[in-house]
């Protein structure tokens, strides 16, 4: 075993490399740093026969990890290798994983499905000009370990995942996936020579031994032109109205079979879209896998082939080779038939643009696809409330007011909450599901230092990050945390600039954006103009809503429509801040009820002023129990000296952000 184990690590790592072993069992883990590989594979052998499963860092790490436990076990180790911690990216590590219940071991037809698609995979490679792989046997499934030499930082993490999910899209399926998770730097990998353990072992599916099967004669790496080209194989969400209807519309999936299109596998793609592997390119006889229709979470069709020969045709062209005539109509304005744009004219025509409804992540608050705004006085609850909402979507609970919410992942971008004493807490409190939540803050630099994410130039990590989880929800807390140093955010020009992107990055995948900002120190006057920055902040967003406190309650909270561009206002909303035991979680929203509206026939943007003594307001419908209710409807039904709350959809503030009503022309 000894032996198998040193021609693993000599193989993975250079002589002098610091390389941390880490072995887990039962939860427990035993971790150490090593630059010996004689110490390594004697304490890796110790700790197979004490029933770990053994796994190392495949890239090369900082030396000054060394002195966390010097060529030695600690049980356990606090800190192990984080991806900064990383020198280089060496192996690009893709593994095949037959599809069974989690926490088991593959039986033996499992296990050979997925070296029959490691085969196909390598084929596929080498007809790209790919160099020879390490293979191994993982133990349950196979891996193909390519030679790379890429910088740690974002592009390449974002390289890395793109071509692991140009793989995965082309040839995952319910039997075996190509696993994209193995994209951080920092991935821990099989130690060769050790046993692989998944739940007990049994007959049918036993432990077994992981072990290297064959190693190029020389390290020849592959070059990042290929992997580029690889990744630039996997489908993109096209244009919303260039493609055709979106699922939510068009019953792909009954097209499919109805027309008979030829279908070698398919699956599930980035946690609610499907994709469909078509036997043959209808349009060149391709039969490599190349060709393809996928329906992305965001609703938006796509179709195509790989092969540069098939650049060009796409859904529409599929369609009609399979539905001949079924796009015409969207171009024949007369009798002449289509209309020609004649040369250098730009612009699409509306007759060829698909009419769409809005999509809604929460209905009348929160637009999938688009920028949403949540503007609000630091310690209001805006953060608190942001993570109440992200939890909700990837748990799939319904919305505060008790409608539907669509379970999916989430991004969060947060500059000012810890993520493990604050965030995580809440998100937990809240009934959350981690494992659908991708926190993003810095990014290493060229120099591999981390920085502050940047709008919009790493938008790519972003993007990433959606991918990965199929994030329908992306939060950034506060805008201005992430806005470069040479974005003036009081200029309109500038900051239309840096948002114009986030909003194609939102339509383009199909998540909702919900940007959270600061109130300035301005008093009075319309609530559109208090937001800190330029207007054009929200001028950009497409819904936009407040949180303040409430005028007669300073422990509870409003959450208020101040700008809605797609649908009617959203009545208000009353939450309430509540803590744990420990205390960690300072702020969890707790939906109360509707907050009460007053009709008003001003206009959205019109200054608010006071409500006349005597005028009496109304409760709106809305998701608290009824004696909760109750008690609002007594509190607001009697006449108001002062201060009143308005409509949600034109607000004022006077003194500590109390809202003030809209007044009644007569």
């Amino acid at each position: 075993m000894r032996a198998a184990i040193i021609r693993a690590v000599e193989i993975l790592s250079d002589p002098g490399d610091v390389v941390e072993l880490r072995a887990i069992k039962n939860g427990s883990t035993a971790a150490g740093y090593f630059d010996d590989t004689g110490i390594l594979s004697r304490e890796a052998a110790k700790l197979d026969e004490q029933g770990f499963t053994v796994y190392i860092t495949a890239n090369p790490t900082n030396p000054a990890l060394l002195s966390r436990a010097a060529n030695r076990i600690k049980r356990p180790l606090k800190e192990t290798t984080s991806d900064r911690d990383v020198l280089r990216r060496r192996w690009l590590l893709i593994d095949f994983d037959p599809v069974r219940p989690a926490g088991v071991s593959s039986t033996d037809k499992e296990k050979e499905a997925a070296f029959g698609r490691a085969r196909e995979v390598y084929g596929d490679l080498r007809r790209r000009g790919w160099p020879e792989p390490v293979a191994a046997d993982s133990g349950n499934g196979a891996h193909l370990l390519y030679a790379v030499d890429l910088p740690n930082d974002a592009d390449s993490l974002g390289l890395v995942r793109r071509v692991l999910e140009a793989l995965s899209f082309k040839f995952s399926d319910g039997r075996v996936t190509v696993d994209t998770s193995t994209s951080n730097a920092a991935r821990i990998w099989k130690l060769y020579g050790t046993t692989a353990r998944k739940g007990d072992s049994t007959e049918d599916r036993p432990h077994r031994p992981s072990r290297l099967l064959k190693v190029p004669e020389e390290r020849v790496e592959v070059g990042r032109e290929q992997l580029e080209a690889l990744a630039a194989s996997k489908p993109e969400p096209v244009r919303k109205g260039s493609q055709g209807l979106g699922t939510s519309e068009f019953d792909l999936e009954a097209w499919i079979s109805g027309h008979g299109v030829p279908v070698r596998r398919e699956g599930p793609w980035q946690q609610g879209g499907y994709r469909w592997v078509i036997e043959e390119c209808p349009w060149n006889g391709h039969s490599d896998n190349s060709a393809y229709i996928v329906s992305f979470p965001g609703g938006a069709v796509a179709a195509g082939c790989h092969h540069d020969s098939c650049q060009g045709y796409g859904w529409r062209e599929l369609r009609e080779h399979y539905e001949p005539g079924a796009c015409e109509h969207r171009y024949e304005r007369n009798r002449y038939g289509p209309a020609s744009a004649p040369a250098g004219q730009h612009g699409v025509l509306l007759s060829e643009i698909e009419p769409e409804r809005v999509r809604w992540l929460w209905e009348g608050r929160i637009a999938l696809g688009k920028l949403n705004l949540v503007d609000g006085d630091p310690g209001t609850g805006k953060s608190a409330a942001a993570t109440d909402l992200a939890a909700r979507v990837t748990a799939g609970k319904s919305w505060p007011d008790g409608t539907e919410c669509r379970a999916g992942g989430v991004v969060i971008l947060s500059a000012e909450d810890g993520l493990a004493d604050t965030i995580r807490p809440r998100f937990d409190a809240a009934g959350g599901d981690p494992s659908k939540a991708v926190a993003l803050s810095t990014v290493p630099d060229a120099e591999g230092n981390e920085r502050q994410i940047a709008l919009p130039n790493d938008l790519q990590v972003i993007e990433a990050a959606i991918e990965r989880v199929g994030a329908l929800l992306v939060v950034i807390d506060p805008l201005m945390a992430f806005t470069p140093g040479e974005i003036n955010t009081h200029r309109d020009q500038d900051v239309r600039r840096m948002l114009a992107p986030v909003a194609r990055m939102a339509e383009r995948t199909g998540a909702a954006v919900v940007v959270v900002r600061h109130l300035n120190k301005a008093t009075g006057g319309n609530a559109l103009y208090r937001g800190g920055g330029s207007i054009g902040i929200v001028g950009a967003a497409r819904s936009g809503l407040l949180i303040a406190k409430h005028p007669e309650d300073d422990g509870r909270r409003v959450l208020a429509s101040i700008k809605s561009n797609l649908a009617a206002p959203a009545h208000s909303l009353v939450f309430g801040l509540s803590s744990t035991e420990g205390g960690a979680v300072r702020d969890r929203p707790r939906i109360l009820g509707a907050l009460p509206t007053s009709r008003t026939r001003r206009q959205h943007g019109e200054l608010a002023a006071e409500r006349p003594r005597g005028h009496r307001t109304e409760l709106q419908p809305g998701s608290a129990p009824g004696g909760e209710l109750n008690a609002h409807r007594r509190r607001f039904s009697r006449p108001h000296r002062g201060r009143a709350v308005g409509s949600g959809r034109t607000l004022s503030y006077r003194r500590r952000l109390e809202l003030e009503p809209n007044r009644h022309r007569r």
